[in-house]
């Protein structure tokens, strides 16, 4: 016969209640111990996501850094664009004036090549009269001695021309100054007193006398005498 059914039926009951009790606590255990693990696994990811958030956080702030760096960028690309602009404005005014300059120096060029050809015209206008004193000057002196007198001087004969005339001095007007006279007419001369000496004078005396015709419009024709012969 079967041990087991030799043993009293109260050890036997006694035996399937331990074996029942005993079941609950080995599977309780591993519900510890399971729950144990996840409890790790939980704080495991708890840090590993308190790490990424770090991680995050510290990506945004490098990203908010970045952000200031571009905007300062920005602010500066604008800066330096400004003053682009100005400097363009600048040039663009410093190339007007320079323009004006031109315009100025190109009149003023102008100007003084006017000036230059008015100039010129005047040079061959007084190139021109001198050539016609010139020739009078010439004419003059082609007329002989004899032919020079009293009458031509004061009506023909220009400026400053040496002449030589005979006649008489008529009258003595004081201040080195006399009435000579010829065939043809009276004209004043003056002669200084080491040429004549006033106490030689006598109305009518001969006398032959060199010097130069002074024409003034106000006073009238004179001879400067510049040398004088008592004949």
């Amino acid at each position: 016969m079967n041990t087991y059914m030799k043993a009293p039926l109260y050890v036997i009951l006694l035996m399937l209640v331990g074996v029942f009790l005993a079941t609950p606590a080995t599977a309780q255990d591993e519900a510890a111990a399971e729950d144990t693990l996840s409890a790790q696994d939980a704080v495991k990811a708890s840090d590993e996501a308190a790490q990424a958030t770090d991680e995050a956080a510290q990506a945004a702030e490098e990203a908010a850094e970045a952000t200031d760096e571009a905007a300062q960028a920005t602010d500066e690309a604008a800066q330096a664009a400004e003053e682009a602009a100005e400097a363009t404005d600048e040039a663009a005014q410093a190339t007007d004036e320079a323009e004006q300059a031109t315009d100025e120096a190109e009149q003023t060029t102008e100007d003084a090549v006017q000036t230059t050809e008015e100039a010129f015209e005047m040079t061959e206008d007084a190139v021109q009269t001198t050539e016609e004193a010139v020739e009078m000057t010439e004419d003059a002196a082609q007329q002989t001695q004899s032919s020079i007198t009293v009458e031509w001087i004061i009506n023909e004969a220009p400026d400053e021309l040496p002449v030589s005339l005979k006649g008489r001095l008529t009258e003595a007007l004081g201040d080195n100054e006399y009435l000579f006279e010829d065939e043809t007419g009276t004209v004043q001369v003056e002669i200084d007193d080491d040429l004549f000496s006033p106490d030689q004078f006598q109305t009518g005396v001969e006398v032959e006398i060199m010097g130069e015709v002074d024409k003034d419009q106000d006073e009238g024709v004179e001879i400067e005498v510049e040398r004088v012969n008592v004949v």
